[in-house]
């Protein structure tokens, strides 16, 4: 038995001064889905209400979505929707309405060991495989990017092979030759004294 609670809000035009009577039918009409881990139902509330304006009625219809837990399921013959109890509080032009369901028929999925196994050896599998063709592909683009290279090496450009098959290409310019014809560098700032 698993234990849920619905919150209703009706809303009115005047403020509520009193309730004259607040019930919900027990006939709760449900609707169990094909893969038996949803329900669809309806809850059924009627009333009276006493409001600066006059006496107002009510009868109001509340769907509920029941989603079994992950690991449980609804059983079709079993499962029945009971009203526990209920309670009210006023605020304002608004009457709130807290009701208790208790579900009965909710049963535990037995899942098979051998099964759960099984799905943890693909899964390492598929994982090993993936990485696997990741480190191929890797060298594939570097080795690309070295043919690349010595074919673009025929139009004067620079071409330095790092350690570790990593390539760095490095196109000079007159500007960088500037900079590589001393290692001393001098900075001069004109000050203005008055």
């Amino acid at each position: 038995m698993e234990k849920i609670t619905i919150e209703k809000v009706i809303e009115f035009d005047s403020i509520i001064d009193s309730i004259e009577h607040v019930s919900i039918d027990d006939n709760i009409k449900y609707k169990i889905d094909e893969d038996d881990t949803h329900c669809e139902a309806t809850l059924y509330i009627k009333g009276k209400v006493n409001t600066l304006l006059g006496v107002k009625e009510f009868n109001e219809d509340v769907d509920v979505d029941i989603y079994a837990p992950f690991d449980k399921k609804l059983d079709k013959d079993d499962f029945n929707i009971e009203v526990k109890d209920y309670s009210y509080n006023i605020n304002q032009k608004k009457l709130i309405v807290y009701i208790i369901l208790y579900l009965h028929g909710i049963k535990e999925i037995k899942v098979e060991d051998e099964h759960d196994e099984y799905e943890k050896i693909m899964v390492e599998d598929i994982n090993v495989e993936n990485e696997t063709t990741s480190v191929v592909d890797d060298i594939n683009s570097v080795n690309e990017i070295n043919e690349e290279i010595r074919i673009e090496n025929k139009d004067n450009t620079n071409v330095k092979i790092v350690e570790d098959n990593v390539v760095e290409e490095m196109n000079k310019s007159w500007a960088s030759d500037l900079f590589d014809l001393t290692d001393n560098y001098s900075l001069f700032m004109k000050f203005h004294v008055d």
